[in-house]
Formats: structure tokens, sequence, C-alpha cells
């Protein structure tokens, strides 16, 4: 369940401060169990102990915020903090033996919003907010998971959770009487304590893979669209691409990992009418994607 309330009170001619408290609970529950084989009756009905277990998780948070906001003739804006204080905690209750994992996350989380109005069709606008994710139950569960004897998995309930970082871009503009729009989306965000994959390689040639927290990981990616008017089709010329970029991390033997990955698509694109009855629309574009590993170049790859 997810609960919020919200109350405002008018401070000034055209500004307002927004007092908020929330409360969220999520629980899920995981059940793996697992039969070794009976060599008396040729059946999988023997219990393996260390590889069966159930599993309940429970995250929950409570935050309280603040928010001033005003409303001017060409901009608005916002700013605001938000306490949150989170609780963790998952419980086997069943396997080798009874365990408990609880943990607890105080975070300050910061939020602010600005929109200018150049005119009426045209306006951009910024958009910064913090936010937290918790790791998923799998995440956390620590049972080694050996259903593929060659990649086995297990989780880690030392896990802590994903602190975000976003901030998000928006340009609009559009001119109606000449059939003309610009349209510009640009996202970036960064993570810490972002949950990857630690790989241990052995040298019978199983991988053991194990979800760690890591600093720095941050991704960028923007669209931008151009419309033109093409009287002479009597439709619009589109030009376009989109773009992205990814700075990741994962481990091998405990060595890191750093993963850049590019990517971009331009388009080209045009829309018409040539009767009251008929639309047409042709678009052409391409995808350019450059992978590179720092421990694994054998696998950097551009196409």
């Amino acid at each position: 369940y997810n609960a919020r309330a919200v109350y405002t009170e008018p401070i000034f001619k055209r500004s307002l401060l927004e007092f908020s408290l929330g409360k969220s609970n999520n629980r899920s529950t995981a059940e793996k169990i697992t039969y070794d084989h009976n060599d008396l009756n040729g059946k999988y009905d023997q219990l393996n102990d260390s590889l069966t277990n159930d599993f309940e998780n429970t995250y929950g948070f409570t935050n309280a915020g603040i928010r001033l906001r005003t409303q001017k003739k060409k901009y608005n804006y916002a700013v605001g903090l938000s306490w949150q204080r989170a609780e963790l905690e998952g419980k086997i209750t069943n396997g080798i033996k009874d365990s408990l994992i609880a943990k607890s996350f105080a975070n300050i989380l910061p939020t602010a919003r600005f929109q200018y109005n150049f005119t009426r069709y045209k306006n951009l606008t910024l958009n910064y907010r913090a936010f937290t994710n918790q790791p998923s139950v799998s995440q956390l569960q620590p049972v080694p998971d050996n259903s593929n004897v060659l990649n086995i998995k297990e989780g880690n309930p030392d896990l802590k959770q994903e602190f975000t970082h976003n901030v998000q871009i928006n340009y609009m503009g559009v001119n109606p009487f000449k059939n003309k729009n610009l349209f510009g989306f640009f996202n970036l965000s960064r993570t810490d304590n972002k949950i990857v994959n630690s790989d241990t390689l052995y040298s019978s040639g199983i991988k053991k893979t194990k979800p760690v927290n890591v600093d720095g990981v941050y991704n960028l990616s923007g669209d931008i669209n151009l419309g033109l008017p093409a009287r002479f089709l009597k439709g619009t010329f589109r030009i376009g691409s989109n773009l992205g970029y990814n700075h990741g991390k994962q481990f091998i033997n405990g060595v890191g990992n750093i993963i850049n990955a590019f990517s971009a698509g331009p388009r080209l694109g045009v829309d018409m009418s040539p009767t009251e009855k008929i639309d047409l629309s042709f678009t052409a574009g391409m995808n350019y994607n450059k992978t590179k590993y720092s421990l694994q170049p054998i696998f950097n790859n551009t196409y």
C-alpha cells in the first residue's frame, strides 16, 4: 500500500507552501524447495536443507516533506525537501537455520522544478529529483540457485538501497501558423550504491554471480525532433535523433569492469495529405551502437 496526504497554504500573492506526509509498505515472499536424488527409489525426494528456504521481505518507508511553489506570468518554480526513513527486513523462516536481515535508511531527498514560458507556444522545463530504490527479494535471498550448475546465482543480504539523482530538461516550441515545431527531451541520472553483478569465474568453467553495490553509475539519454512544412507535398518534414550514453560497472573476480555504451538513432520522415481522404507517412532511420569493456575488450562491439 501507498498513502500520501498534502496540505497547501498561501504565503504570498503568487506563492504557497506545500506540506506532505507519506507512508508506504511492500511485502513479498519467495519459496525455494530443493530435492536431491534418492538412489534407493530413483526419485528426487530427499530434501536439501542448505538449498531450501522460505524468504519473506518487507520494505516500507515514512516521509515528510515541504515545498515552496511560485507562479509568475512568464515562469513558475517549485523547490522542496523530503525526509524519508526506510525499513528493510528479510526473514528466512526455514532452511539450515532461521535468520533475520534488518536494515534502516534515513535520507534527505531534494526536488526542484523550473518552467519558463518564452511565448504561449514555447517553453523550457527543468526537473530535478532524488529518489531511492530498494533491493528485490531475489537479490537479497542468501541461498544459492544452482539450477544451472555452470551459472550459480546467489543473493546478498548486505545490499544497500540505490540512491539516484535525476535531471530532466524538456523544450517544446510550436508555431501552429507556419506548421513548424521543435521538441527536445534530455535525461541525466547518476546512481550511487547501484546494484550490479559480481562474477567469480573458476577454472572448471563455473561462474558464480552475486549482486553488490557500486557508486558512480550514470546514464544520459535524449531525443530531439524538428518539424518543417513541406507545402509542395501538402505535408511536413520530420528530422530527429535519439541519443544515449551509459557508464556502468561490474566485477569479475573482484576487479572492476567498466562498461561504456553509446547509441544514436538519426531518422527522417515525411507526412503528406495529398487529398482529403489520403494520409501518407514515410520514415527512415538508422541505429548506431558502440559498447566498450575495460576488462573484456574481446566483447567490444560496434554495429
